[in-house]
């Protein structure tokens, strides 16, 4: 039995000499070409999984649902809330506001270091500010967007008495110092807000004004009651003489600030002051309901403001979008190439889906009216109304070129643009069968409901 164990074993050595040496012939060498490609291979997956675990912990925060609000100014009289826009790679960091006023109300004159694109979206508003080193008045509507640069001294009144107004705007700082984003520059104040002019000092600056330092506390210490105040009532309402006399000192204090800084000689404008020239004529609002959407059919419509349409947008790098959709409606997936998004819902609810670069859904959520959300440039999306009522949607985008969507589903999308072999292969199907596929929605661009498109489907009954 031992002998023919011992023979058994010898019969075995060559054959499993030759198989290890068979595997190692077999194996890749190292620093061989499939070495390397395996080392390469290895490297990709590494990669995907990073990049997984990246949009996982986006996709478990919400990333493009704007949920950060911050309270900068309350009174009775009023409330400014901001809204701060998501840095997610490097975007352009921009943040949105809601400012609300009640009826005969002031928001105290002052000036931002950020550039501010108003919309009215209720009520109405007489916005005061410095054009070109005058001052100038615009009275905006429902639907208005008005543009007002960093560093502008300006006022908002709600001299309506029974309407609420309610606007809009993003705010794109120009610089910031310090941990805040967005700083407002109190002109007229007191103690609260504190005017900038109380940071002077009380004898260098009554001996500018050419007054005594008891009768500059009269005017630098008084104001108490907040940035946005009641104003100040008459027998037939608010006062705009009073109002007017107030703007004539912000001009005045104006000019001295820039005599302090820059230290020029300035000359006191006379009472003529308040009537801007013909010359010197600041830009007309633009209403966006008064303008023919870009594209409209059963189903809803779209609206675009870029530079073209309006110059000061091109000066801020800034655009305006407005979308309606009626109830079950969608607007197609697509992307924009050139700008990222943000939105806010006037009105209704809908579902608002977001696509990572890996295919991966980044977001599917229902919004209603009052949220804000942002979608990066290049990302797939589509927004799709509730079944039960339209929703509306308005936003800004971060160019004022013409952003030209790309969409990926419908008529006119690029799938259809770009139908041919090539594309066949790469879904794996064969042409027709691919043609037959993206051919079969008639619409673009907005799309009707599920129900609908069935409705479409069924056969008439004859």
């Amino acid at each position: 039995m031992g002998t023919h164990s011992a023979v058994v074993a010898l019969l075995l050595i060559p054959l499993l000499t030759s198989w290890v040496l068979f595997t190692a012939a077999e194996r890749p060498k190292r620093g061989g070409e499939e070495w390397r490609h395996k080392e390469r291979r290895e490297e990709r997956y590494e990669e995907e999984e990073k990049e997984e675990e990246k949009y996982d912990s986006h996709r478990s925060r919400g990333v493009f649902l704007l949920e950060d609000e911050s309270v900068i100014a309350k009174t009775d009289a009023g409330t400014v809330k901001v809204v701060e826009g998501d840095n997610y790679e490097h975007t352009r960091h921009m943040h949105v506001g809601f400012i609300n006023m009640k009826p005969n109300t002031l928001f105290l004159p002052q000036y931002m270091n950020a550039h501010l694109i108003l919309f009215v979206k209720s009520g109405g508003v007489k916005v005061g500010f410095i054009f070109n080193d005058e001052y100038v008045e615009k009275n905006l509507t429902v639907g208005d967007i008005y543009r007002i640069e960093a560093g502008s001294t300006f006022f908002m009144a709600n001299t309506d008495m029974d309407r609420e107004l309610r606007i809009i705007c993003s705010f794109d700082p120009a610089e910031s110092f310090g941990s805040v984003p967005i700083q407002s520059f109190f002109i007229g104040g007191g103690s609260y807000p504190k005017s900038i002019l109380r940071g002077f000092d009380k004898k260098t600056l009554s001996t500018t004004l050419n007054v005594t330092v008891g009768e500059l506390a009269s005017i630098t210490e008084s104001q108490r009651d907040g940035p946005i105040i009641y104003m100040p009532m008459g027998k037939e309402g608010s006062n705009p003489e009073k109002l007017n006399e107030g703007l004539k000192n912000v001009w005045t204090w104006r000019k001295i600030l820039n005599t302090l800084l820059d230290g020029k000689e300035v000359e006191i404008v006379g009472e003529n002051f308040l009537r801007s020239s013909t010359e010197n004529k600041a830009p007309d609002a633009y209403n966006i309901y008064d303008s023919r959407p870009d594209f409209n059919n059963d189903y809803g419509s779209t609206f675009t403001v870029d530079g073209n349409h309006y110059k000061p947008l091109d000066t801020s790098g800034i655009g305006i979008y407005h979308v309606n959709l009626t109830a079950g409606s969608m607007l197609a997936p697509h992307l924009n190439p050139m700008a990222t998004e943000y939105g806010i819902v006037l009105a209704g609810s809908g579902t608002l889906q977001v696509v990572f670069p890996n295919g991966s859904s980044a977001m599917n959520v229902e919004v209603n009216e009052g949220d804000t959300f942002y979608i990066p440039r290049y990302f797939p999306f589509c927004q799709i109304a509730s079944k039960t009522k339209p929703m509306e949607f308005f936003g800004f985008t971060t160019s004022a070129h013409r952003n030209n969507p790309q969409f990926l589903v419908g008529a006119e999308s690029i799938l259809n643009s770009m139908m041919g072999p090539e594309l066949a292969v790469a879904f794996s199907t064969d042409q027709e069968k691919l043609k037959l596929l993206f051919s079969s929605q008639s619409e673009s661009i907005i799309l009707p409901s599920q129900e609908r498109t069935k409705e479409q489907d069924e056969p008439e009954e004859i």
